[in-house]
Formats: structure tokens, sequence, C-alpha cells
């Protein structure tokens, strides 16, 4: 981790393939993060119950300062089960893939 705004993340697991593949490096910012949250932005955040993830944006909600997420396989665990997630627990954006 460089500091608050900036992170290198590792993928794990295979819900986002074929995008990301387990041993990716991240590059993750949380710069200028209520601009750039949008449909189809993929997200590292943090779940309350599951730990860190990385996501595919479905829908913001600025009023709410939420939004919820799909992972890209069949693997993934299924949006409902992950709900609204509140801007204050993103890491932030995925910048650049390593």
């Amino acid at each position: 981790m460089f500091n608050k705004f900036f992170s290198i993340i590792r993928v794990t697991g295979k819900s986002m393939l074929p995008t990301y593949k387990e041993g990716d490096y991240l590059f993750v910012t949380r710069l200028f993060f209520n601009f750039f949250i949008k449909k189809n932005r993929d997200v590292v955040f943090i779940h309350d119950k599951i730990g860190m993830m990385l996501k595919r944006v479905h829908t913001v909600e600025k009023t709410s300062k939420s939004f919820r997420v799909f992972g890209l396989s069949e693997e993934s665990i299924a949006s409902q089960e992950i709900g609204d997630i509140p801007f204050r627990k993103a890491i932030g954006i995925v910048f650049y893939k390593l």
C-alpha cells in the first residue's frame, strides 16, 4: 500500500475471470472516488462479512452514497448476497492491471 489514496492489490479467486485471474496485481486508487465510481467500473472494497472483494459496479446511488456490484464468472457470489456497499467501504477503483 502506498498511502490512503493508492494501493496495489493481488487478485485471489476466480470470480472476475476472464478479466482478472488469480495472481494478477491491480493498481487501485481512491482519489476522486465519488467522481469516478460509475457503472461497469471495477472496484475493490471491504465487505463486512466476506472481507476484501473485487467486483464490477452494477449501479451507483449517489444520494445514499452506495453502490451495487456483480462478479464476472459463475463462481462469483450473487449480487443479492453482497448487497449495497457504502462508498466509505471502498478501497478504490481499479486503475491499472500490472
